[in-house]
């Protein structure tokens, strides 16, 4: 009876382990920059960045108001996780980038 514990036990911990994913699993990292962060009315800006993790290509990215959540723009990174998208904010917002859980750190562009 004993034998069959000493060989149950460690082959339960391992299922165990294989069931909670890779140890150590990169979450998703996204970053978040602009051309021109001082704008007139009416100019655009252009902003890039980078999300890194997991299958990072051919992800949905938000361009969102990071206070009230209204998206400003949208588009998908490209097969390494690059994204570019062009701007022209109406007034001042500080700006962030969602794909996902990951955010960006804001970005404030003045107008």
């Amino acid at each position: 009876m004993r034998a069959r514990w000493l060989i149950a036990v460690p082959v339960a911990v391992l299922l165990l382990a294989g069931l909670a994913g890779p140890a150590g699993a990169a979450a998703d990292s996204l970053t978040l920059s602009a051309s021109r962060t001082s704008l007139q009315f009416g100019e655009r800006t252009t902003l890039t960045g980078d999300l890194t993790g997991p299958a990072s290509g051919g992800r949905p990215v938000s361009i969102r108001d990071a206070g009230s959540g209204a998206e400003l723009a949208s588009t998908t990174t490209d097969g390494s996780g690059h994204f570019l998208v062009d701007l022209a904010p109406g007034a001042n917002v500080i700006a962030k980038a969602v794909s996902g859980a990951a955010e960006s750190p804001p970005v404030d562009l003045r107008v």
